[in-house]
């Protein structure tokens, strides 16, 4: 779970000139505990936004979403995959 605090802190970047663009993170999965992850990520880390998206089947099917750019996380169930 801390790889992705890392993960999501190394997308929003650091500038002092500009503000950067919105971020948003899609997950991707099929269980209740998905929602729950996106509304936890969403309050704890400011200015990134975390979002779900298309609900996938099976650790394969939730893998390959994020391969083929459906979403930039997949929540498995054998741990979470990351592009």
């Amino acid at each position: 779970m801390r790889v992705f605090v890392l993960i999501a802190l190394f997308l929003s970047g650091c500038s002092t000139e500009s503000a950067p663009p919105p971020v948003n993170v899609r997950l991707v999965g099929g269980t209740e505990l998905l929602q729950a992850l996106v509304k936890t990520y969403s309050d704890a880390i400011p200015g990134i936004t975390f979002s779900s998206t298309v609900q996938r089947p099976g650790a394969i099917g939730a893998v390959d979403a994020v391969e083929t750019g459906m979403g930039e996380m997949a929540l498995t169930g054998a741990g979470a995959a990351v592009r």
